[in-house]
């Protein structure tokens, strides 16, 4: 699988603390190679998921075809679910 990450996110790990950012990638690289204790959830009416990273959650889809997963977008716990 590949990782494809949106440049929303990147804007948001250049704004993250390096020990938020460690954390981050070593989730992202678990999800490539398909650990199953990850936090992860579908999220309802949508075809995406959520990965719980501390108190960041990453929104993502996977590609079966292209073999990816994207990173849709990474914020903070409290800031993710709002409407748009």
């Amino acid at each position: 699988m590949k990782l494809i990450l949106s440049k929303s996110v990147i804007r948001e790990l250049d704004n993250l603390p390096d020990t938020e950012i460690e954390k981050v990638y070593n989730h992202f690289q678990k999800l490539l190679s398909g650990a199953s204790n990850l936090d992860i959830k579908k999220l309802r009416d949508s075809e995406n998921y959520r990965l719980r990273i501390g108190n960041y959650r990453a929104i993502f889809s996977i590609n079966q075809k292209q073999k990816t997963i994207e990173i849709l977008d990474l914020l903070h716990r409290k800031d993710i679910y709002k409407k748009k």
